[in-house]
Protein backbone atom coordinates (compact mmCIF):
# COMPACT_ATOMS: atom_id res chain seq x y z
CA UNK A 1 0.00 0.00 0.00
CA UNK A 2 1.15 3.39 -0.67
CA UNK A 3 2.14 5.51 2.41
CA UNK A 4 1.46 8.88 0.58
CA UNK A 5 -2.10 10.03 2.01
CA UNK A 6 -4.22 11.14 -0.72
CA UNK A 7 -7.29 13.90 -0.47
CA UNK A 8 -10.87 13.27 -0.84
CA UNK A 9 -12.91 12.99 -3.97
CA UNK A 10 -15.20 16.21 -3.97
CA UNK A 11 -18.13 16.06 -5.87
CA UNK A 12 -18.78 17.89 -9.26
CA UNK A 13 -20.80 20.53 -6.99
CA UNK A 14 -18.16 21.30 -4.37
CA UNK A 15 -15.43 21.75 -6.94
CA UNK A 16 -14.96 25.56 -7.22
CA UNK A 17 -13.55 25.24 -11.11
CA UNK A 18 -17.11 23.97 -12.13
CA UNK A 19 -18.63 26.42 -9.61
CA UNK A 20 -16.77 29.30 -11.99
CA UNK A 21 -17.29 27.50 -14.80
CA UNK A 22 -21.11 27.84 -14.43
CA UNK A 23 -21.21 31.61 -13.52
CA UNK A 24 -19.47 32.78 -16.27
CA UNK A 25 -21.70 30.60 -18.83
CA UNK A 26 -24.36 31.79 -17.03
CA UNK A 27 -23.31 35.71 -17.09
CA UNK A 28 -22.61 35.37 -20.97
CA UNK A 29 -26.00 33.77 -21.39
CA UNK A 30 -27.94 36.60 -20.06
CA UNK A 31 -25.36 39.28 -21.95
CA UNK A 32 -26.40 37.39 -25.16
CA UNK A 33 -29.79 37.87 -24.34
CA UNK A 34 -29.31 41.47 -23.68
CA UNK A 35 -27.67 42.20 -27.35
CA UNK A 36 -30.48 40.10 -29.11
CA UNK A 37 -32.82 42.36 -27.63
CA UNK A 38 -30.66 45.41 -28.62
CA UNK A 39 -30.58 44.63 -31.84
CA UNK A 40 -33.78 43.17 -32.78
CA UNK A 41 -35.94 46.18 -30.74
CA UNK A 42 -37.63 43.71 -28.41
CA UNK A 43 -40.42 45.76 -27.23
CA UNK A 44 -40.47 44.18 -23.85
CA UNK A 45 -42.26 46.94 -21.85
CA UNK A 46 -44.80 46.39 -19.13
CA UNK A 47 -47.15 49.06 -18.47
CA UNK A 48 -50.69 49.22 -16.57
CA UNK A 49 -53.40 50.99 -17.33
CA UNK A 50 -56.02 52.07 -14.67
CA UNK A 51 -59.25 54.02 -15.00
CA UNK A 52 -60.92 55.95 -11.95
CA UNK A 53 -64.68 57.38 -12.29
CA UNK A 54 -64.94 60.46 -10.83
CA UNK A 55 -68.41 61.06 -12.31
CA UNK A 56 -71.05 59.55 -14.35
CA UNK A 57 -69.50 61.36 -17.50
CA UNK A 58 -65.97 61.73 -16.31
CA UNK A 59 -63.49 59.00 -16.87
CA UNK A 60 -60.09 59.50 -15.74
CA UNK A 61 -57.33 56.60 -17.61
CA UNK A 62 -54.00 56.77 -16.20
CA UNK A 63 -50.68 54.39 -17.62
CA UNK A 64 -48.23 53.98 -15.59
CA UNK A 65 -45.00 52.57 -17.51
CA UNK A 66 -42.94 50.11 -15.35
CA UNK A 67 -39.39 49.11 -16.24
CA UNK A 68 -39.07 46.84 -19.18
CA UNK A 69 -37.04 43.43 -19.30
CA UNK A 70 -34.38 45.12 -21.60
CA UNK A 71 -33.73 47.82 -18.70
CA UNK A 72 -33.17 44.60 -16.60
CA UNK A 73 -31.16 42.84 -18.28
CA UNK A 74 -29.12 46.01 -19.12
CA UNK A 75 -28.87 46.45 -15.45
CA UNK A 76 -27.71 42.95 -15.33
CA UNK A 77 -25.23 43.49 -17.87
CA UNK A 78 -23.84 46.46 -15.40
CA UNK A 79 -23.20 44.13 -12.56
CA UNK A 80 -21.88 41.29 -14.49
CA UNK A 81 -18.82 42.82 -16.44
CA UNK A 82 -17.13 43.27 -12.79
CA UNK A 83 -18.11 39.50 -12.16
CA UNK A 84 -17.27 37.87 -15.12
CA UNK A 85 -13.76 39.84 -14.92
CA UNK A 86 -13.29 39.13 -11.23
CA UNK A 87 -14.15 35.51 -11.84
CA UNK A 88 -12.10 35.13 -14.97
CA UNK A 89 -8.58 36.82 -12.85
CA UNK A 90 -9.03 34.53 -10.00
CA UNK A 91 -9.75 31.34 -12.01
CA UNK A 92 -6.16 31.95 -14.60
CA UNK A 93 -4.44 32.92 -10.80
CA UNK A 94 -5.37 29.91 -9.65
CA UNK A 95 -4.14 28.02 -13.03
CA UNK A 96 -0.58 30.12 -12.93
CA UNK A 97 -0.81 29.61 -9.10
CA UNK A 98 -1.14 25.24 -10.19
CA UNK A 99 1.93 25.57 -13.19
CA UNK A 100 3.57 27.48 -10.48
CA UNK A 101 3.55 24.72 -7.89
CA UNK A 102 4.04 22.01 -10.21
CA UNK A 103 7.18 23.55 -12.16
CA UNK A 104 9.03 24.09 -8.04
CA UNK A 105 8.02 20.58 -6.64
CA UNK A 106 9.80 19.17 -10.38
CA UNK A 107 12.99 21.27 -9.78
CA UNK A 108 12.88 20.21 -6.07
CA UNK A 109 12.70 17.01 -7.32
CA UNK A 110 15.36 17.06 -9.32
CA UNK A 111 17.31 19.00 -6.81
CA UNK A 112 17.04 15.89 -4.36
CA UNK A 113 18.04 13.12 -7.04
CA UNK A 114 20.97 15.44 -7.82
CA UNK A 115 22.04 15.19 -4.19
CA UNK A 116 21.41 12.04 -3.75
CA UNK A 117 23.33 10.87 -6.69
CA UNK A 118 26.37 12.80 -5.42
CA UNK A 119 26.40 11.64 -2.08
CA UNK A 120 26.44 8.15 -3.60
CA UNK A 121 29.13 8.50 -5.82
CA UNK A 122 31.70 9.76 -3.13
CA UNK A 123 30.73 6.41 -1.47
CA UNK A 124 31.02 4.53 -4.44
CA UNK A 125 34.17 5.14 -4.40
CA UNK A 126 35.41 4.14 -1.25
CA UNK A 127 37.14 0.81 -1.73
CA UNK A 128 35.62 -0.45 1.97
CA UNK A 129 31.74 -0.45 0.85
CA UNK A 130 31.79 -4.15 0.39
CA UNK A 131 32.74 -4.87 3.56
CA UNK A 132 32.13 -2.13 6.12
CA UNK A 133 28.82 -2.20 7.19
CA UNK A 134 29.13 1.61 8.56
CA UNK A 135 28.98 2.52 4.77
CA UNK A 136 26.89 -0.04 3.92
CA UNK A 137 24.27 1.81 6.10
CA UNK A 138 24.72 5.28 4.92
CA UNK A 139 23.62 3.77 1.56
CA UNK A 140 20.72 2.16 3.08
CA UNK A 141 20.19 5.21 5.29
CA UNK A 142 20.28 8.02 2.60
CA UNK A 143 18.57 5.67 -0.44
CA UNK A 144 15.47 4.45 1.72
CA UNK A 145 15.05 8.60 2.85
CA UNK A 146 15.50 8.91 -1.14
CA UNK A 147 13.16 6.84 -1.94
CA UNK A 148 10.32 8.38 0.67
CA UNK A 149 10.76 11.49 -1.22
CA UNK A 150 10.94 11.35 -4.27
CA UNK A 151 7.92 10.33 -6.69
CA UNK A 152 7.30 7.29 -8.48
CA UNK A 153 9.30 7.98 -12.01
CA UNK A 154 12.78 8.85 -9.69
CA UNK A 155 12.22 6.02 -7.26
CA UNK A 156 12.53 3.65 -10.59
CA UNK A 157 15.85 5.79 -11.46
CA UNK A 158 17.30 5.12 -8.51
CA UNK A 159 16.62 1.83 -8.38
CA UNK A 160 17.53 0.97 -11.74
CA UNK A 161 20.67 3.09 -10.73
CA UNK A 162 21.18 0.75 -7.62
CA UNK A 163 20.67 -2.61 -9.83
CA UNK A 164 23.07 -1.65 -12.10
CA UNK A 165 25.55 -0.68 -9.48
CA UNK A 166 25.30 -3.95 -7.75
CA UNK A 167 23.87 -1.75 -3.87
CA UNK A 168 20.48 -3.10 -4.45
CA UNK A 169 21.73 -6.05 -1.92
CA UNK A 170 21.73 -3.29 0.38
CA UNK A 171 18.38 -1.64 0.83
CA UNK A 172 16.21 -4.64 -1.18
CA UNK A 173 15.11 -5.52 2.40
CA UNK A 174 12.97 -2.21 3.62
CA UNK A 175 11.30 -1.71 -0.04
CA UNK A 176 8.01 -2.22 2.16
CA UNK A 177 5.00 0.13 1.50
CA UNK A 178 6.76 1.96 -0.88
CA UNK A 179 4.66 3.37 -3.88
CA UNK A 180 5.96 2.07 -6.98
CA UNK A 181 2.99 2.50 -9.24
CA UNK A 182 3.54 2.68 -12.72
CA UNK A 183 7.25 1.91 -12.60
CA UNK A 184 8.95 0.58 -15.04
CA UNK A 185 11.65 -1.97 -13.23
CA UNK A 186 12.10 -4.97 -16.10
CA UNK A 187 14.62 -6.82 -15.51
CA UNK A 188 15.68 -5.91 -12.50
CA UNK A 189 17.28 -8.18 -9.55
CA UNK A 190 14.38 -7.94 -6.58
CA UNK A 191 15.08 -11.56 -5.38
CA UNK A 192 14.71 -11.68 -1.51
CA UNK A 193 13.48 -8.09 -1.52
CA UNK A 194 10.83 -7.09 1.09
CA UNK A 195 8.15 -5.48 -0.83
CA UNK A 196 5.32 -6.43 1.59
CA UNK A 197 2.42 -3.68 1.03
CA UNK A 198 4.21 -2.40 -1.13
CA UNK A 199 2.25 -0.55 -4.59
CA UNK A 200 3.18 -2.09 -7.52
CA UNK A 201 0.05 -1.41 -9.72
CA UNK A 202 0.30 -1.33 -13.36
CA UNK A 203 4.34 -1.48 -12.59
CA UNK A 204 6.13 -2.99 -15.28
CA UNK A 205 8.21 -6.12 -13.95
CA UNK A 206 8.32 -7.79 -17.09
CA UNK A 207 11.21 -10.81 -16.01
CA UNK A 208 12.09 -9.06 -13.01
CA UNK A 209 13.47 -11.83 -10.33
CA UNK A 210 11.01 -11.74 -7.15
CA UNK A 211 11.96 -15.61 -6.09
CA UNK A 212 12.21 -15.39 -2.66
CA UNK A 213 10.56 -11.89 -2.18
CA UNK A 214 8.26 -10.79 0.36
CA UNK A 215 5.35 -9.24 -1.67
CA UNK A 216 2.56 -10.67 0.81
CA UNK A 217 -0.74 -7.48 1.05
CA UNK A 218 1.31 -6.19 -2.06
CA UNK A 219 -1.14 -4.44 -5.00
CA UNK A 220 0.09 -5.78 -8.35
CA UNK A 221 -3.28 -5.26 -10.19
CA UNK A 222 -2.89 -4.52 -13.78
CA UNK A 223 1.01 -5.34 -13.23
CA UNK A 224 3.11 -6.64 -16.54
CA UNK A 225 4.76 -9.95 -14.72
CA UNK A 226 4.96 -11.56 -18.11
CA UNK A 227 8.11 -14.31 -17.57
CA UNK A 228 8.90 -12.84 -13.92
CA UNK A 229 10.62 -15.50 -11.54
CA UNK A 230 8.14 -15.43 -8.65
CA UNK A 231 9.58 -18.83 -7.22
CA UNK A 232 8.96 -19.43 -3.52
CA UNK A 233 7.83 -15.32 -3.04
CA UNK A 234 5.35 -14.79 -0.40
CA UNK A 235 2.11 -13.47 -2.41
CA UNK A 236 -0.47 -14.09 0.25
CA UNK A 237 -3.10 -11.86 0.31
CA UNK A 238 -1.83 -10.35 -2.80
CA UNK A 239 -4.08 -8.22 -5.19
CA UNK A 240 -2.97 -9.91 -8.39
CA UNK A 241 -6.20 -8.81 -10.20
CA UNK A 242 -6.09 -8.36 -14.35
CA UNK A 243 -1.94 -8.94 -13.84
CA UNK A 244 0.30 -10.58 -16.93
CA UNK A 245 1.69 -13.26 -15.66
CA UNK A 246 2.27 -16.02 -18.51
CA UNK A 247 4.93 -18.06 -18.85
CA UNK A 248 5.87 -16.70 -15.16
CA UNK A 249 7.67 -18.89 -12.32
CA UNK A 250 5.35 -18.98 -9.70
CA UNK A 251 6.49 -22.47 -8.31
CA UNK A 252 6.51 -23.13 -4.49
CA UNK A 253 5.24 -19.96 -3.96
CA UNK A 254 2.45 -19.12 -1.57
CA UNK A 255 -0.37 -17.35 -3.09
CA UNK A 256 -3.16 -17.88 -0.32
CA UNK A 257 -5.98 -15.86 0.01
CA UNK A 258 -4.70 -13.85 -3.24
CA UNK A 259 -6.89 -12.10 -5.64
CA UNK A 260 -6.22 -13.05 -9.27
CA UNK A 261 -9.60 -11.98 -10.46
CA UNK A 262 -9.07 -12.16 -14.65
CA UNK A 263 -5.50 -12.62 -14.06
CA UNK A 264 -3.68 -13.61 -17.33
CA UNK A 265 -1.49 -17.25 -16.15
CA UNK A 266 -1.26 -18.81 -19.39
CA UNK A 267 1.07 -21.35 -19.29
CA UNK A 268 2.56 -20.26 -16.32
CA UNK A 269 3.94 -22.43 -13.59
CA UNK A 270 2.63 -23.05 -10.61
CA UNK A 271 3.81 -26.39 -9.78
CA UNK A 272 3.88 -27.11 -5.88
CA UNK A 273 2.14 -23.24 -5.45
CA UNK A 274 0.26 -22.64 -2.57
CA UNK A 275 -3.56 -21.22 -4.18
CA UNK A 276 -5.70 -22.57 -1.19
CA UNK A 277 -8.78 -19.70 -0.48
CA UNK A 278 -7.09 -18.18 -3.70
CA UNK A 279 -9.84 -15.89 -5.99
CA UNK A 280 -8.99 -17.12 -9.33
CA UNK A 281 -12.48 -16.13 -10.76
CA UNK A 282 -12.14 -15.99 -14.64
CA UNK A 283 -8.85 -16.38 -14.82
CA UNK A 284 -6.84 -17.49 -17.73
CA UNK A 285 -4.88 -20.66 -16.26
CA UNK A 286 -5.06 -22.43 -19.86
CA UNK A 287 -2.13 -24.79 -20.10
CA UNK A 288 -0.66 -23.81 -16.63
CA UNK A 289 1.17 -25.90 -15.15
CA UNK A 290 -0.42 -26.92 -11.76
CA UNK A 291 0.86 -30.03 -10.90
CA UNK A 292 0.51 -31.03 -6.98
CA UNK A 293 -0.64 -27.23 -6.27
CA UNK A 294 -2.92 -26.82 -2.94
CA UNK A 295 -6.02 -24.89 -4.33
CA UNK A 296 -8.46 -26.36 -1.68
CA UNK A 297 -11.55 -23.79 -1.18
CA UNK A 298 -10.34 -21.66 -4.06
CA UNK A 299 -12.61 -20.00 -6.64
CA UNK A 300 -12.07 -21.01 -10.12
CA UNK A 301 -15.60 -20.06 -11.19
CA UNK A 302 -15.37 -19.13 -15.37
CA UNK A 303 -11.96 -19.86 -14.71
CA UNK A 304 -9.93 -21.35 -18.27
CA UNK A 305 -7.76 -24.43 -17.19
CA UNK A 306 -7.66 -25.83 -21.15
CA UNK A 307 -5.05 -27.99 -20.52
CA UNK A 308 -3.51 -27.62 -17.61
CA UNK A 309 -1.55 -30.19 -15.82
CA UNK A 310 -3.42 -30.57 -12.78
CA UNK A 311 -1.89 -34.02 -11.93
CA UNK A 312 -1.83 -34.62 -7.62
CA UNK A 313 -3.16 -31.39 -7.44
CA UNK A 314 -5.52 -30.46 -4.20
CA UNK A 315 -8.74 -29.34 -5.20
CA UNK A 316 -10.76 -30.17 -1.79
CA UNK A 317 -13.99 -27.83 -1.63
CA UNK A 318 -12.60 -25.96 -5.01
CA UNK A 319 -15.24 -24.06 -6.67
CA UNK A 320 -15.25 -24.76 -10.19
CA UNK A 321 -18.97 -23.66 -11.28
CA UNK A 322 -18.21 -23.08 -15.06
CA UNK A 323 -14.79 -23.87 -15.95
CA UNK A 324 -13.01 -25.20 -18.64
CA UNK A 325 -11.38 -28.28 -17.76
CA UNK A 326 -11.00 -29.05 -21.62
CA UNK A 327 -8.00 -32.02 -22.46
CA UNK A 328 -6.99 -30.73 -18.51
CA UNK A 329 -4.84 -33.51 -17.09
CA UNK A 330 -6.73 -34.25 -13.38
CA UNK A 331 -4.88 -37.80 -12.41
CA UNK A 332 -4.57 -38.40 -9.21
CA UNK A 333 -6.26 -35.00 -7.90
CA UNK A 334 -8.05 -35.14 -5.35
CA UNK A 335 -11.86 -33.53 -6.08
CA UNK A 336 -13.41 -34.71 -2.67
CA UNK A 337 -16.42 -31.81 -2.18
CA UNK A 338 -15.71 -29.69 -5.58
CA UNK A 339 -18.61 -28.15 -7.31
CA UNK A 340 -18.26 -29.03 -10.92
CA UNK A 341 -21.87 -27.39 -11.70
CA UNK A 342 -21.68 -26.56 -15.47
CA UNK A 343 -18.13 -27.39 -15.86
CA UNK A 344 -16.70 -28.45 -19.45
CA UNK A 345 -14.95 -31.75 -18.62
CA UNK A 346 -14.31 -32.87 -22.39
CA UNK A 347 -11.37 -35.35 -23.23
CA UNK A 348 -10.50 -34.43 -18.85
CA UNK A 349 -8.10 -36.82 -18.10
CA UNK A 350 -10.53 -37.56 -14.73
CA UNK A 351 -11.45 -40.92 -13.40
CA UNK A 352 -15.42 -41.61 -12.31
CA UNK A 353 -13.73 -42.37 -8.84
CA UNK A 354 -12.87 -38.83 -9.03
CA UNK A 355 -16.20 -37.20 -9.65
CA UNK A 356 -17.93 -39.73 -7.13
CA UNK A 357 -16.23 -37.07 -4.52
CA UNK A 358 -16.74 -33.81 -6.52
CA UNK A 359 -20.13 -32.39 -6.04
CA UNK A 360 -23.17 -31.81 -8.92
CA UNK A 361 -21.91 -33.69 -11.34
CA UNK A 362 -24.28 -34.41 -14.51
CA UNK A 363 -24.83 -37.61 -16.76
CA UNK A 364 -23.47 -34.92 -19.45
CA UNK A 365 -20.43 -34.35 -17.79
CA UNK A 366 -19.74 -38.08 -17.20
CA UNK A 367 -20.24 -38.84 -20.86
CA UNK A 368 -17.51 -36.04 -21.76
CA UNK A 369 -14.86 -38.03 -19.82
CA UNK A 370 -16.50 -41.18 -20.25
CA UNK A 371 -13.71 -43.37 -21.92
CA UNK A 372 -13.71 -44.98 -25.46
CA UNK A 373 -14.63 -48.60 -26.26
CA UNK A 374 -11.90 -50.91 -27.46
CA UNK A 375 -11.58 -51.61 -30.93
CA UNK A 376 -12.23 -54.70 -32.05
CA UNK A 377 -9.40 -57.54 -33.68
CA UNK A 378 -9.29 -56.78 -37.33
CA UNK A 379 -7.80 -58.97 -39.81
CA UNK A 380 -3.97 -58.81 -40.44
CA UNK A 381 -4.11 -57.04 -44.08
CA UNK A 382 -0.89 -56.69 -46.43
CA UNK A 383 0.60 -53.42 -45.31
CA UNK A 384 -0.60 -50.83 -48.12
CA UNK A 385 1.51 -48.20 -49.73
CA UNK A 386 2.05 -45.01 -47.35
CA UNK A 387 -1.11 -41.91 -47.72
CA UNK A 388 0.57 -39.69 -45.89
CA UNK A 389 1.49 -36.67 -47.93
CA UNK A 390 5.27 -35.68 -48.37
CA UNK A 391 5.46 -32.30 -45.86
CA UNK A 392 6.24 -30.11 -49.06
CA UNK A 393 2.32 -31.46 -49.57
CA UNK A 394 1.07 -30.70 -46.46
CA UNK A 395 -0.85 -27.13 -46.43
CA UNK A 396 0.21 -24.77 -44.07
CA UNK A 397 -3.14 -24.30 -42.71
CA UNK A 398 -2.88 -27.83 -41.65
CA UNK A 399 -1.15 -27.00 -38.27
CA UNK A 400 -2.36 -28.42 -35.16
CA UNK A 401 -4.34 -27.09 -32.86
CA UNK A 402 -2.08 -26.56 -29.99
CA UNK A 403 0.31 -24.57 -32.66
CA UNK A 404 -2.86 -22.26 -33.64
CA UNK A 405 -3.72 -21.61 -30.12
CA UNK A 406 -0.12 -20.56 -29.17
CA UNK A 407 -0.29 -18.02 -31.98
CA UNK A 408 -3.72 -16.46 -30.74
CA UNK A 409 -2.92 -16.19 -27.62
CA UNK A 410 -0.83 -12.36 -28.15
CA UNK A 411 1.41 -10.84 -25.74
CA UNK A 412 0.69 -7.42 -24.29
CA UNK A 413 2.98 -4.77 -25.31
CA UNK A 414 5.35 -3.74 -22.08
CA UNK A 415 4.10 -0.88 -20.80
CA UNK A 416 7.65 1.38 -20.28
CA UNK A 417 5.65 4.41 -19.87
CA UNK A 418 6.57 5.63 -16.29
CA UNK A 419 3.72 8.26 -14.59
Amino acid sequence: MSNQRTAPKLHWWQRKEIIIAFAIIGTLVLIAVLIFAHIYHWDLTTTTTTEVTQSPRKKVTTTETGKTLLDWLQLLGVIAIPIVVGFGTAFFTRQQAKTSEANAETQQQEELLRTYFDKLSDLLLDKELSTNPHVQSIVRARTLAALHILNTARKAIVLRFLHDSDLLQYVKSFLYSLDLSNTDLNNIDLSGANLSGANLSRANLWRVNLSGANLSRANLSRANLTAADLSRADLSEADLSGAYLYIANLSGADLSRADLWRADLWRADLSEADLSGAYLSKADLSGANLRAANLTAANLTAADLTAADLRAAKLRAADLRGARLIRADLSGADLSGADLRAANLRAAGISPKQLEEARNITPKQLAQIEPSKPAAPQEVTPAQPSTTPAPSEIRPDQTSQEEAEQQEHKQPKQDTDVV
